[in-house]
């Protein structure tokens, strides 16, 4: 059972989703004894702020994987409202694929915007790679450091999709440390 000094609960969550009222306090304290009395509150362990800094450098990359994918999109999309197809598609973004796109001549102002979009995709791209790296070199000193080696010895885990998961399966087990 968790100390009474240890019981901290948002108000949606004892009162119910749109339901607060700051002249509620009393009704709170009943609301917790209840459900303190049915074992209904659980523990959960506040990241530190290394952990923190951890997951909000891959919330960034998550979040910059997403810009550089509607990046790709509006490229493709200004390419096919010119009727101009990449016809090997196993091939999509690699180096062959971002020499033909440099290679297409638009004319005018969507020669511009080509040179724009494949700009902005450069920049992200080089953004995506320094966060990476930063991960990359946080990870084996940060507190999820042996989940995540063992993460990676798992097929298909690498060191970034191993790093996004510890946050989740250390909250899923409250009472252990972000080691499992």
């Amino acid at each position: 059972m968790l100390e009474p000094d240890a019981v901290k609960a948002a108000r949606p969550v004892l009162r119910g989703a749109g339901r607060s009222n700051a002249s509620g306090l009393p009704g709170d304290a009943e609301r917790v004894l209840r459900l303190l009395m049915i074992d209904a509150l659980h523990p959960v362990r506040v990241p530190s702020v290394e952990e923190e800094a951890l997951r909000d450098l891959v919330r960034a990359r998550e979040d910059l994987r997403g810009d550089l994918m509607r990046a790709r999109q509006r490229l493709s999309k200004l390419l096919l409202r010119d009727g101009i197809i990449y016809e090997d598609t196993s091939s999509t973004w690699t180096g062959r694929h971002r020499a033909w796109l440099r290679a297409q001549e638009l004319g005018g102002g969507a020669q511009a915007t080509l040179l724009d979009y494949l700009g902005a995709i450069d920049t992200l791209e080089l953004r995506r790679d320094q966060l990476e790296a930063t991960i990359a070199e946080l990870v084996p000193g940060s507190p999820y450091a042996q989940i995540v080696a063992r993460l990676r010895c798992l097929r298909g885990i690498d060191t970034l999709s191993a790093v996004a998961l510890p946050p989740r399966s250390a909250t899923s087990r409250a009472s252990d440390g972000p080691d499992g």
